[in-house]
């Protein structure tokens, strides 16, 4: 009885609450603006803080006057307006933190996390350290990805883009060769045994990724140089000659199959090369080219003007790639392209009509074909078949886990052959074995550089092509680095794809650098553009 008439009192006041919050939403939704915008502005100077007040004020009047002009009533007026306002705090916080600036923000946050990471490791172990790294990396991407939309949709109709001439990201350069570095002495590190056994030559790993690497450096300052805004009017025959590619693996007698796979083209003489690598680029040139050419991303919010040639186009050549098969790929193709579309200003109904699709189709596909299925059960008790589906993912955790704080030291006398993929796509594991927590949370802090650097020049880009290209570039690096880590920490299902810039694999590093070539072109020339005041000055 009493339990009753407590649930029938709680009922009441939630209620009476709910009834008081509908009768002054409006004077609520506009003191938490208020307050928040106290808040966000704290401690910037005056001109920063009255610019920020004014242009919410402009914000929340026009979407009175919006609700108002859609028939709603006073207290929905003021629950469309709290919405909106939930929904810009991400924006939000990206414009306080690009006012603030790295040394301020990203700096101390980082030694905090390294600090933290260290008692984790130390009481839980190095793979639950790891994955809180991870959990944290996925959030700041959110609310980046967020940022980017909302800071972009905010730069008016008809604003003026002007170019200039600078000099090209200096430190993305130096992440980016760091990064290098590390890939050529960890793949050297964890190949050399396998080398020894399967070529009679420690060196054959790590001398075809040096040549890789030269071969990718070269891309990377061809593209530099290059004016990016000459790839816009090839973006279709980048694409063309990407599908004509994705086509050709799939021809028996042209491509090469390899563990049941059909991923690669042979040259001759020359190494194979994997199109779905460069297929990834290609892409990314036609989407952003594709969103630039509509106006403001209205264009893309109609269903067949936006919505169907979108799905059409990614999932034509997300369809070529799975057929190879290779799911890892195809998950960052899409995450990358929807991230295009989202940060345009897609409608959230065709954002969630993606959504929907993509899990039915994935499910869909993993049913199909019997080796997906067993990863998807090695990831949830890989312990149940140790030495059949499980044991590439507890090898990998067990040389994961053994490094501890500060690692066993590099090349500390461990035999890597009897890890599946240590020089390859498990090659983040025997960082951590190697070099510890200390040694991953570096790695990853690098990163973390190289995105923050990239999402910098994204807000600087000098047109809307700019902007598209810079934020598929970075979304791709980062997908593909928060996947294959993910993967190695059994924090989700193991793909196989590479990390970028360290893993073993041509293909892979040569796109990649080539990428970055764009990312550095798209650096070299500043931004100035007429737009509203909180976009102006986040980009600075």
């Amino acid at each position: 009885m009493s339990a009753f008439a407590i649930a029938v009192g709680a009922g009441i006041v939630l209620m009476l609450m709910g009834t008081i919050a509908k009768a002054f939403a409006l004077p609520i939704a506009s003191s938490l603006l208020r307050a928040w915008v106290w808040l966000v502005t704290l401690g910037l100077p005056a001109e920063v803080k009255n610019a920020r007040r004014t242009e919410i004020a402009g914000d929340l009047y026009e979407h009175q006057q919006d609700a108002r002009a859609a028939g709603y009533a006073p207290d929905a007026i003021g629950i469309h307006i709290l919405l909106r306002f939930l929904i810009s705090i991400p924006g939000d916080v990206t414009w306080r933190l690009g006012q603030l600036g790295i040394g301020y923000v990203l700096l101390p946050a980082a030694a905090v996390l390294i600090a933290g990471g260290l008692v984790v490791t130390y009481n839980a172990g190095l793979v639950h350290a790891v994955r809180v790294l991870l959990g944290v990396a996925v959030l700041a991407l959110l609310i980046t990805v967020v940022g980017l939309r909302r800071l972009l949709l905010g730069v008016p109709r008809g604003a003026v883009w002007l170019r200039g001439h600078a000099s090209p990201d200096y430190i993305l350069i130096w992440a980016t060769a760091a990064l290098l570095v590390v890939g050529l002495l960890t793949v050297y590190s964890a190949s050399f045994a396998v080398a020894k056994l399967e070529y009679g030559d420690t060196n054959y790993f790590i001398a075809r990724q040096a040549a890789f690497a030269l071969v990718g450096l070269v891309l990377l300052c061809l593209f530099m140089r290059l004016d990016y805004h000459l790839l816009q009017p090839l973006s279709i025959g980048m694409m063309a000659i990407a599908l004509v590619g994705l086509l050709a693996v799939l021809l028996p007698g042209v491509g090469i199959e390899r563990d049941g796979a059909s991923r690669w083209l042979a040259l001759g003489p020359l190494p194979p090369i994997q199109p779905s690598e460069f297929a990834k680029l290609a892409i990314i040139v036609y989407i952003s080219a594709w969103l630039a050419s509509r106006s403001h991303g209205d264009g893309i919010k109609h269903f067949w003007a936006g919505f169907l040639p979108f799905v059409l186009m990614v999932g034509l050549v997300a369809s070529l790639v799975i057929v190879e098969p290779d799911m890892g790929t195809t998950i960052i193709i899409v995450l990358t392209t929807c991230t295009l579309f989202f940060v345009a200003g897609a409608a959230y109904r065709h954002l969630f009509a993606l959504i929907l699709g993509g899990e039915l189709i994935s499910w869909a596909i993993i049913f199909l074909a019997h080796y997906r299925l067993e990863r998807i059960f090695s990831f949830l008790e890989p312990g149940q078949d140790p030495q059949g589906s499980g044991f590439q993912v507890l090898q990998l955790l067990r040389v994961l886990g053994s490094g501890g704080g500060t690692g066993l030291g590099w090349q500390a006398g461990r035999d890597y052959v009897a890890v599946p993929g240590a020089h390859t796509a498990g090659v983040f594991a025997v960082i951590g074995q190697q070099l510890g927590f200390v040694g991953v949370a570096l790695v990853i802090a690098l990163f973390a550089l190289f995105v923050y650097r990239g999402v910098r020049t994204a807000f600087n880009a000098p047109d809307r092509f700019g902007v598209y290209l810079a934020v598929g570039i970075v979304g791709w690096i980062a997908y593909q680095t928060l996947i294959n880590i993910g993967g190695v920490t059994r924090s989700i299902p193991l793909t196989g794809v590479p990390l970028p810039f360290i893993s073993y694999g041509g293909s892979s590093l040569m796109a990649t650098l080539a990428g970055v070539g764009v990312l550095l072109s798209i650096s070299r020339r500043a931004s100035v553009a007429i737009r509203r005041p909180s976009v102006s000055r986040a980009v600075s």
